[in-house]
């Protein structure tokens, strides 16, 4: 398996989709008498940062299967992915441009302070959904 993107030797602070879930759920439920989220904004971050060439390195380790990362530039990701057309390139393009400034390598406690536990780590993610990258 290759994935492509134009992100260079990037690193980010990949975030579970199932914390960012938890966070949302306390902060719109817990008892809204005590105020503890209103007017709060959370940076959610996940535990640690990692380039996405060592994304691959834990996919291939978890699944047993070759994942390789690819960086590509700008040009030829437009013209790979042409088919999805400009508005989202655009985008995609923009928003690692805005990474490129150094916002995802933050690490936050915020998934811990609002759920009580521990943000997921990428390999415990590669690990529950290691059939979907086989």
């Amino acid at each position: 398996m290759k994935y492509y993107l134009p992100a260079g030797n990037l690193r980010a602070s990949f975030i579970d989709v199932r914390d960012i879930a938890a966070v949302a759920v306390k902060a719109l439920t817990e008892d809204r008498n005590d105020n503890r989220h209103n007017e709060k904004i959370y940076t959610i971050t996940g535990p640690g940062v990692l380039s996405y060439y060592q994304t691959a390195e834990e996919l291939s380790k978890t699944t047993g299967k070759k994942t390789n990362y690819v960086s590509v530039s700008e040009e030829e990701f437009r013209q790979e992915f042409s088919g999805i057309g400009d508005w989202w390139i655009n985008v995609i393009m923009e928003m690692y441009e805005f990474y490129r400034g150094g916002t995802q390598e933050q690490i936050s406690s915020a998934i811990e302070a609002v759920t009580g536990k521990e943000p997921r780590t990428f390999a415990q993610f590669a690990n529950d959904y290691a059939d979907a990258f086989r």
